[in-house]
């Protein structure tokens, strides 16, 4: 392991050797740090290549889409995180939402963790307005509505169907 200014330094090396048009291969277990850094990764599991590509292109299939277009903007199977505004009621209010969460079209599962309600959902932008206006239009105080972004660890566990070893 490097330590924190080493790392930083390392990372600025790379990233001045690929500008200069060099090929860089990197094996590691940080894949949060790997998606700063490459362009393009593979996914080996037990001498096997599960998957390969731009790192655009893996993160979208983690979130559902089938390339480069299938990324936040289009249809798949994502997370979503509904925030409620806090208080006295908010235990009260998060079950609520819950339960009215898991009527809607694309809604898939809810869990509340926390603050916050993460949705399980497989729709596009324009199903995922319609369920905010929803929630709204019910009277739920939402002062946080986002798309959680698959991140290269995701892509793992999904490429890997989620087994640890």
């Amino acid at each position: 392991g490097l330590d924190p200014r080493a790392r930083i330094e390392l990372r600025e090396l790379l990233k001045a050797l690929a500008a200069q048009g060099k090929a860089i291969l990197i094996s590691s277990h940080i894949l949060t740090e790997l998606a700063e850094l490459c362009d393009a990764c593979a996914i080996i599991e037990k001498g096997r290549l599960l998957a390969a590509g731009p790192i655009a292109e893996i993160l979208a299939r983690a979130q559902g889409g089938t390339g480069a277009e299938g990324g936040a903007a289009g249809a798949g199977t994502r997370e979503l995180l509904v925030q409620l505004v806090g208080g006295a009621e908010l235990e009260a209010r998060l079950a609520a939402c819950e339960r009215a969460l898991l009527e809607q079209p694309g809604v898939q599962g809810v869990a509340i963790a926390g603050p916050k309600l993460k949705v399980r959902f497989n729709g596009d932008e324009a199903l995922a307005a319609r369920l905010l206006t929803e929630l709204v239009g019910k009277g739920f105080p939402v002062c946080g509505f986002e798309a959680v972004a698959a991140d290269l660890e995701d892509a793992f566990l999904k490429v890997t169907q989620g087994r640890l070893q």
